[in-house]
């Protein structure tokens, strides 16, 4: 038997196998790095025609997945690169959003480097030292991902992003398409002054919205309402987006495969062409970007009510109910 200790984020494990190794390549050979290439390709090719707004949905809903499985891996190669299959099982997005704080704020982590603290840089550093035999071209891989993945970070960890994630995937519950706000000057209260133009501050086609739960009464407690959530994106940026996720899984692969055994000339390294591309995602404006208006509730209309009072009424619901049937 042999075992493997490692930590996700702050809590320690330690698997037990006859065959590490082995699972852990087949584990990482399961893996299509070029998954969510061939989502881009298929739904933006989409993206002018009957079912654009399906299709721009579909490109939201993949980038989310993608940059989920992206800081996985890069989780598990800091943490436990020998035994990524099982580190895989016991880490979840809240783990995934500590390392990364981690890795941003440069606070120590737990990892198999020897070192206190990890940085994109060194990250990028150990996947991309033999990407290539251009030693210029290695130093331009080094930094064009770090760069990349520290980017894509921010878009992880924010807790709109977050949201809509969730509203996608768990019941369908986001609308697709997005919107527009514009501004006016009033001639008096509720009274736009017609000899001034409307000026836009940004809109989009395309992006979703969905319903949030906020918390009233001292924020506590619980009652609460359900939230308007808008955001605007660009299914251009998400397309480029997603081919740069796959070419990152694919080389975060090939240097995990390097870990288990496997030799260097077995293995395969991937950049764009153009190291402009790795700007691509970020050449698109579509202006104000997220939006919450809604009716403002006060706290003196609502009812305090206690768990104990919500819970008393719902039993005599479902008391009267029973009777009646």
């Amino acid at each position: 038997m042999h075992h493997y200790m490692f930590a996700v984020d702050e809590t320690p494990y330690c698997v037990w196998e006859h065959d590490m190794l082995e699972r852990n390549m087949e584990f990482l050979n399961g893996i299509d790095c070029k998954y969510f290439e061939y989502i881009s390709a298929v739904n933006f090719s989409e993206i002018d025609g009957d079912d654009k707004k399906r299709a721009a949905i579909a490109l939201r809903s993949s980038y989310h997945h993608g940059l989920e499985t992206l800081f996985m891996l890069i989780a598990a190669l800091v943490q436990a690169p020998l035994a990524v299959f099982a580190y895989s099982l016991k880490c979840y997005p809240k783990d995934i959003k500590s390392i990364i704080d981690k890795i941003n704020n440069g606070k120590p982590i737990y990892n198999k480097y020897g070192k206190t603290k990890i940085s994109w840089d060194d990250i990028s550093q150990g996947i991309h030292v033999y990407s290539n035999k251009d030693q210029n071209k290695v130093k331009e891989n080094i930094e064009c991902f770090a760069k990349l993945w520290q980017r894509f970070s921010y878009q992880y960890t924010d807790e709109n992003n977050n949201r809509e994630y969730n509203n996608i995937k768990h019941g369908f519950r986001a609308r697709s398409g997005g919107f527009g706000i514009t501004i006016q000057k009033e001639r008096e209260l509720g009274v736009p002054d017609p000899n001034e133009q409307p000026q836009p501050l940004g809109y989009s086609e395309f992006g979703s919205s969905f319903f949030v739960s906020e918390n009233l009464i001292n924020k506590k407690g619980p009652n609460f309402r359900a939230r308007r959530n808008s955001l605007n994106w660009n299914p251009e940026a998400i397309a480029h987006s997603l081919n740069l996720i796959s070419i990152s899984i694919n080389n975060i692969v090939s240097f995990l495969k390097m870990s288990s055994g496997s030799e260097p000339q077995e293995v395969i390294f991937n950049r764009p062409e153009d190291p402009n591309y790795f700007e691509s995602p970020w050449k698109f404006c579509v202006g104000v970007t997220s939006s919450n208006f809604d009716f403002i509730i006060p706290e003196n209309e609502i009812n305090n009510f206690t768990s104990e009072e919500i819970l008393e009424v719902i039993k005599q619901e479902s008391t009267s109910k029973g009777k009646s049937s």
